[in-house]
């Protein structure tokens, strides 16, 4: 899952007519990771103007802030509840390598070259995100466990060993197992055709790392507002308006960092990021460790892991009302939550441990479930970071450092495919 919510609506381009916002996002889960106690920072309660202004405290959001301090460039972050209470603050904590397509699919819609380099950039996401939580000194139990993708049939683990070929044959070595062997992974629960590991993979506690991050934002040049929902934004020649119900904020550049909810702020991206729905359980702690990896089956369509303190954490089976987990509202759907209950056990979790959280967070899936980083053609200093398809921490810190050197320099040498004018049509 992405980044943080942001319900407003845009102007509609360079009319100068600022529109108002919809009504503000209702947040109605907790989960496991944001229930703990959090004071927020101060809501924006004055006119400033500042070179960088950020719409959504996520990871997205938080991220560029971070990226743009080590550039010395100042920058106020808009939240509209607080830092990483959306999607950030909802997902299972996966710092996975590689895309949502797969490599073989990744290959034939861009090439081997723009493939490697995708993969290569979620690499140096993780390797980036491991140096800033030493350098920072962000305790967010970022561990090394490795992930397995498990195949819920011969045809998936025929995939699975053609994206794994394909994978070594450009140095990204995994390893394949067979149906034992995802057995012995999985304590002796499951009926798995085989499966995937990777051993790179590591698993984070999404919270206390975006944070984190933001206290080391702070501690540059960025400032940040919770609790403050934008009404409109609106540009005016060279210079952009944020309007809030107390204060109005001037930049020259936005970054809207607001994954499924963008299209609430600019209906520009309405068919171009789908916010969809997921439902996410976590239990009491469990003991013996049942599960030493991060894992994926059925295509992704359920994802659990356990954590460092015992507790699992489990979520998916979206497939299961696929029409009706779409939609930005905060909601529980009873017939998934049982579904994963269900599941939890058949996983081999005894009844006796009890289910303590249960939670939605909505995610962004763009066409071709990459996501959109960089400027948005045709509107000057407006930058988008967002459409993650489920898979925000595998980009999501990278591309904070690819907005802030976009902005800083007018130039990246991340791939320019990520950039949203391949689905704009101007």
């Amino acid at each position: 899952m992405g980044c943080g919510t942001w319900p407003t609506r845009d102007c509609g381009g360079d009319s100068g007519r600022p529109s108002l916002a919809r009504r503000p996002l209702a947040v109605t889960t907790v989960s496991l990771w944001l229930d703990t106690p959090y004071a927020p920072c101060p809501s924006l309660d004055r006119d400033i103007t500042v070179p960088v202004a950020i719409i959504g405290g996520g990871i997205s959001g938080i991220s560029t802030a971070y990226w743009l301090s080590q550039h010395g460039i100042h920058c106020a972050v808009l939240e509209q509840h607080t830092v990483a209470s959306g999607a950030t603050g909802r997902n299972a904590g996966f710092l996975l390598e590689g895309t949502v397509p797969d490599y073989p699919e990744l290959a034939a819609a861009w090439g081997r070259a723009t493939a490697r380099a995708l993969w290569d950039f979620t690499i140096e996401n993780r390797r980036r995100v491991q140096e800033a939580c030493a350098s920072e000194g962000i305790d967010c139990d970022l561990v090394s466990c490795g992930s397995v993708v498990a195949a819920a049939s011969d045809e998936e683990l025929a995939a699975l060993t053609l994206h794994a070929d394909m994978l070594a044959q450009d140095g990204y070595a995994c390893d394949l197992l067979d149906r034992r062997a995802v057995r012995e992974e999985l304590s002796g629960a499951g009926a798995f055709a085989g499966g995937l590991r990777n051993p790179r993979d590591h698993g984070v506690h999404p919270v206390r790392f975006v944070r984190g991050l933001q206290r080391a934002a702070e501690r540059g040049s960025a400032v940040i507002f919770e609790n403050t929902m934008v009404r409109a934004i609106a540009r005016d020649g060279s210079t952009w308006f944020v309007v809030t119900p107390s204060a109005v904020l001037r930049a020259d550049h936005i970054v809207l960092s607001l994954n499924a909810y963008t299209s609430l702020v600019d209906p520009t991206w309405t068919n171009m990021i789908q916010p969809v729905r997921g439902q996410v359980l976590a239990t009491g702690p469990v003991g013996p460790r049942r599960f030493r990896h991060l894992f994926y089956a059925n295509q992704g369509f359920e994802y659990w892991r356990q954590l460092p303190g015992g507790e699992i954490v489990l979520g998916g089976l979206r497939h299961l009302a696929i029409q009706e987990e779409v939609g930005t509202r905060d909601l529980l759907h009873a017939r998934i939550q049982d579904a994963l209950e269900r599941y939890l056990r058949d996983l081999g979790v005894p009844s006796s441990i009890h289910v303590k959280h249960r939670w939605s967070g909505i995610m962004g899936f763009t066409p071709d479930r990459l996501p959109l980083i960089g400027p948005v053609p045709g509107r000057e200093g407006l930058y988008i970071a967002g459409g993650y398809s489920g898979h925000g921490l595998a980009f999501a810190f990278l591309a904070g450092r690819m907005i802030a050197q976009l902005v800083a320099t007018g130039a990246t040498e991340y791939p320019h495919v990520l950039f949203p004018q391949r689905l704009i049509r101007m």
